[in-house]
């Protein structure tokens, strides 16, 4: 896997993760892991923190939203058995963007 200890940071610098088939969450000021989400079989091929540091968006085995900071599962946005290459936030944190082999997928965040 080509992503295999890749760390993303959060906008706001206060999180990092990890791709593997967990999510692993470390204080980015004082380097103390913080907590892990499970994700299925599959590593993330693609994860981004939300502009406001509150949301984390993994893609990989379907698409899905997570409460950065409780570590828990808002929303399946995409079931699993659809594989997501890409996931991006709008700047405004609004709109979230991921895709397929052959889709562009648009989601509009309630705030």
């Amino acid at each position: 896997n080509s992503n295999e200890n890749t760390l993303v940071t959060s906008t706001g610098g206060t999180y990092q993760g990890e791709f593997q088939p967990l999510v692993f969450f470390w204080d980015a000021q004082t380097g103390d892991q913080i907590g892990i989400i499970p994700l299925n079989e599959y590593p993330a091929t693609s994860m981004v923190f939300s502009p406001n540091d509150e949301l984390l968006a993994t893609a990989g085995d379907g698409l899905t939203l997570w409460d950065a900071e409780d570590k828990t599962e808002i929303k399946a946005l995409i079931p699993s058995g659809t594989r997501m290459t890409a996931v991006s936030f709008s700047s405004d944190g609004k709109m979230l963007v991921a895709s397929d082999e052959t889709t562009l997928h648009v989601f509009t965040l309630q705030p």
